[in-house]
């Protein structure tokens, strides 16, 4: 069997015994690969925020990200494109201080790590906590950051090997309390028309006269050696019909 050929089906000479075997092959059988995807929100991470920022266009593609930081991370602002290829403007989100950083992402880079640290606010008793820095990792293997200091607990955007960051949403006033991110992922599935096929050139096969004609899993038992299609894995044995089943053995027979 070569390539993505399969196997449809079995023949059989027998007597008592099953003494030979053959199959039935499609050598022309393609799986049919098909792609599915996936945006989901993820987080947040830091504190319940006073005011909720997020997008209302489902976001494809991450192209640019400015963060102003200093001992926190002050506010972020985002540049996306949605499935239709528009581009959006995100933010800025959050207050006017720190020092700013643009980061722009070529059209086959994305992010595929988001990191960063959160911590109770010591300065306004009203925020419970404040996302003290973050660290963003592409897919070029570049490192952006850390933005801020790495100071409180730490959190991670969780992501599979086919998932990519391509937005964010925050809560925070004059500083990002919280912040989360949306993770594209990108499932490959196999199409129900490869499965059809196979089925398909099993009732042909049936269609064409040989009888008897069954579809089953390789590997059931041991078959012999020899050339798959010509009709002989084993013994001559005696001549009988396609897949005929051994007799039963009477009361009293021994096995040779």
């Amino acid at each position: 069997m070569h390539g993505n050929g399969c196997i449809v089906g079995f023949f059989g000479r027998s007597g008592r015994y099953l003494n030979a075997i053959g199959v039935y092959a499609n050598p022309e059988f393609k799986l049919i690969r098909k792609e599915e995807v996936e945006v989901a929100r993820i987080g947040p991470w830091g504190g319940d925020g006073n005011v909720l920022h997020d997008i209302t266009e489902k976001p494809n593609h991450l192209q640019r990200v400015t963060i102003f930081s200093g001992t926190i991370i002050n506010s972020i602002e985002y540049l996306y494109s949605d499935d239709n290829g528009q581009q959006h403007t995100a933010g800025p989100w959050g207050g006017c201080g720190g020092n700013g950083r643009k980061i722009h992402l070529d059209p086959e880079e994305f992010i595929v790590k988001v990191s960063g640290t959160f911590h109770p606010c010591a300065w306004d008793k009203s925020i419970p906590n404040v996302v003290s820095s973050l660290t963003l990792v592409t897919n070029t293997g570049k490192t952006h950051g850390p933005f801020g200091k790495q100071i409180g607990a730490d959190f991670h955007v969780p992501m599979g090997s086919n998932s990519r960051i391509v937005g964010f949403f925050a809560h925070g006033g004059n500083y990002i309390e919280a912040i989360g991110a949306y993770v594209r992922t990108l499932h490959a599935l196999f199409s129900e028309e490869g499965e059809g096929r196979v089925r398909g050139e099993a009732d042909r096969l049936r269609a064409s006269g040989k009888p008897n004609l069954g579809v089953g899993a390789v590997g059931e038992g041991n078959l012999g050696s020899g050339t798959i299609g010509e009709g002989r894995h084993g013994g001559m044995g005696d001549v009988g019909e396609d897949i005929v089943r051994p007799h039963e053995k009477a009361s009293g027979d021994n096995d040779p």
